[in-house]
């Protein structure tokens, strides 16, 4: 988006573009609230995941195809919709496969997100060879022909589908129908209103729509709480569950805060900053897969070798803030050291995204299979969705204070590593009440 049209880019401003990327992840997570919606209501796990890819492998080929911005948007939407539709769904059948063998869930999850990082270790070789060597169509091509072959292989599986996974746990009775179907009228109402109001007042633009949108986003998952904890549909034992989710969620957001800037903040420090010699800035993304294939096995034999005395949920995700937060204050040590008029070491990068990725494979897989073991029996698609929705908040957050970020790399890296390792202390010296309110989930 930020390279120049002349190298084959959109030529946005850098801060712009890379609250584009922060919002549109965020919109991904966001949308997983639609599909676990429309899985435990509407369809079930196994449709709404092959409509997924199938919308994934569109948006692909709308990115292969050479155009303006407004083709880079339309890619987005699809995309947006397509992952939200397959990621909590997804998840929620890894659940459904260890639906007998709950002590073994949490090395199936970290199998799961091992299997992803395989893909996403590949991915950014290949695409961003191609990408930055020949055309940034063609590099999107080969993610279009990949997202191909996943769908026809998942459809030629689907008999080794767990059973659950072609079951709408909960469908929609015929009045519910019509309520929901004004409540989607109403939505596009006030998204028209709110857009007609930016115009008049001349304030339509991608910047203030994004701002929109952050907030938006950010008040979603306080209304679910908010509203499931009121619920008459949930016993008690399930609200006490849903209330030990809360602050997990917020220590899972503050992590991907962080984690989620590596396409980011981190990828334009090492445009700008880093030696990086003959080396694509697009690999970059593929560090920190390949140290999640390191990282998420170890994790999978340690938990093993303590399953008959694990540490707590709390404790992990305590554990995974420091981590998480040291891993920006890394990047300021060079800039202090050796400040920023001379390219740095790519060590210290390397060194960063390391130290974040043993941080993220604390917190990751094992909220995923706690939110799947926590989860009321009617929603647990849709608590899958809100619980991705933690990363989708971290994002909206991110693509505000990424403006931050040009000419105070020393500043930006620094608070949000100091305010991490303080959440992870928070965390810390709550984790008996949480540990209480999970009622023997560890």
């Amino acid at each position: 988006m930020y390279f120049s049209v002349s190298s084959g880019g959109l030529g946005l401003p850098q801060v712009t573009a890379a609250s584009i990327v922060s919002i549109y992840g965020s919109l991904i997570y966001m949308s997983s609230l639609i599909g676990g919606y429309l899985s435990d209501r509407v369809l079930n796990p196994y449709k709404t995941v092959l409509f997924g890819g199938t919308l994934i492998m569109s948006g692909h080929i709308v990115l292969a195809i050479p155009g303006g911005v407004e083709s880079l948007f339309l890619s987005l939407i699809l995309i947006i919709l397509g992952t939200g539709f397959l990621k909590p769904n997804i998840a929620t059948m890894i659940g459904l496969s260890y639906k007998n063998n709950e002590k073994k869930k949490d090395i199936g999850y970290i199998l799961f997100i091992l299997s992803i990082n395989v893909g996403a270790f590949i991915s950014p070789l290949i695409v961003g060879y191609f990408g930055q060597t020949y055309s940034f169509h063609l590099g999107f091509s080969f993610a279009a022909i990949g997202m191909l072959f996943g769908v026809l292989i998942y459809y030629l599986s689907r008999n080794k589908m767990p059973a659950d996974s072609f079951k709408t746990s909960n469908p929609l009775k015929d009045y519910e129908k019509k309520k929901v179907k004004k409540q989607i009228l109403i939505v596009l109402i006030i998204a028209i209103i709110l857009v007609a109001i930016m115009n008049f007042f001349n304030v339509l633009n991608i910047e203030n729509i994004i701002l929109l949108i952050t907030i938006i986003i950010i008040l979603i998952p306080i209304f679910f709480f908010k509203n499931l904890l009121n619920s008459k549909k949930i016993t008690l034992k399930e609200k006490l569950h849903v209330k030990s989710l809360i602050p997990l969620f917020l220590a899972c957001m503050l992590m991907f805060a962080i984690y989620n800037q590596i396409p980011t903040a981190l990828t334009i420090f090492a445009q700008e900053h880093i030696a990086l010699g003959w080396i694509p800035v697009s690999w970059i993304q593929a560090i920190d897969p390949m140290f999640s294939l390191i990282t998420l096995p170890l994790l999978a034999v340690l938990w093993k070798k303590l399953e008959n005395n694990p540490p707590t949920t709390p404790i992990k995700f305590s554990v995974g803030l420091f981590f998480s937060g040291a891993a920006f204050l890394v990047i300021t040590l060079p800039i202090l050291l050796y400040g920023l008029n001379t390219l740095l070491n790519p060590i210290w990068l390397i060194l960063s995204l390391f130290i974040l990725v043993i941080g993220y494979s604390l917190i990751y897989p094992i909220g995923v299979s706690v939110t799947s073991k926590l989860s009321p029996i009617k929603i647990k698609a849709q608590m899958m969705g809100i619980w991705l929705i933690s990363d989708s908040v971290a994002e909206a957050i991110a693509s505000q204070t990424i403006k931050a970020y040009p000419g105070n790399e020393l500043f930006y890296f620094g608070t949000w590593g100091i305010v991490v390792i303080i959440g992870g202390i928070v965390l810390f010296s709550v984790r008996h009440r949480i540990t209480k309110l999970m009622s023997g989930v560890l």
